[in-house]
């Protein structure tokens, strides 16, 4: 851990280079087809987007420093994770909550624009945090060498708590399955348990490299991953047009769920 406080510093430089990554790819994205512009001041979101890019280079850096692997393997992780949280999952949910303002076009866009700056961050995340051309082997983990029975119930469990804590969400904040079809009113419950039940079963998929590749123990790796989800698939994304949940009760299911799924998913296997 010694070792992580020394190198926090390339948190900055890393927040530094994920917006100039961003900018860039909006910018050639934007030759393509025009965003519209935004409802907010630009000094508001400015700022919102400034310190939600240092929060998402301070979990992603952390995550780096703390890993086993190393060069294209750890590239490949830092972008599943980056990738599938923070865009693919976001941006799937704004379109099925408000087709009319995340048009398909919005959807394309916003989706490439989320491709290019995590292929690109991931590789220039892992070249800041000196992981490319690690010369030291870190032996291996056992962490998802686990019996085929064990693997069912894991993601069993991981689908049913992501799909109560929803539905308890909606009923308590009074939104209960509104949003999908705005002209149709509420959705039947199997829609909505069907839809949740992939989106949590999606989410532990994206997550699982980091649980993979992270030293230390089974706490350290939920709160990593539930951090992870938080920022990324929380905080970051607090712009999207996503009324299905209050943003609040959003941070709050993500950070459950990513405890969940860290600490649930990184038990070794015992040895006989």
């Amino acid at each position: 851990m010694k070792e992580v406080l020394k190198h926090l510093w390339r948190v900055i430089p890393a927040a530094v280079l994920l917006i100039l990554i961003s900018s860039a790819s909006f910018w050639f994205l934007n030759t393509f087809q025009s965003r519209p512009a935004a409802d907010v001041p630009w000094r508001s979101m400015g700022g919102w987007l400034l310190a939600s890019r240092f929060l998402m280079a301070a979990v992603l850096t952390y995550a780096t420093l703390r890993s086993r692997w190393s060069g294209t393997q750890l590239v490949c992780a830092v972008f599943v994770a980056f990738f599938g949280v923070h865009t693919f999952m976001n941006i799937s949910q704004a379109f099925m909550i408000t087709p009319e303002v995340m048009t398909p076009q919005m959807a394309a866009l916003l989706t490439a624009h989320g491709f290019l700056v995590a292929l690109a961050f991931s590789f220039v995340l892992v070249a800041v945090t000196g992981r490319m051309w690690l010369a030291i082997v870190v032996a291996e983990s056992k962490r998802l060498h686990l019996p085929a029975r064990e693997w069912l119930w894991k993601f069993g469990l991981s689908a049913g708590v992501w799909v109560g804590l929803y539905v308890l969400a909606q009923v308590f904040s009074g939104r209960y399955a509104r949003g999908f079809h705005p002209a149709e009113g509420l959705v039947p419950w199997w829609e909505l348990v069907m839809l949740q039940t992939g989106r949590a079963l999606l989410v532990v998929a994206f997550v699982l490299p980091v649980v993979k590749m992270l030293e230390g123990g089974r706490l350290e790796a939920g709160l990593t991953v539930a951090f992870l989800l938080c920022i990324l698939g929380g905080i970051a994304p607090m712009a999207l047009p996503m009324a299905d949940l209050p943003e609040q009760t959003r941070l709050a299911l993500n950070f459950v769920y990513g405890f969940l799924v860290g600490y649930l998913f990184s038990r070794e296997p015992l040895e006989l």
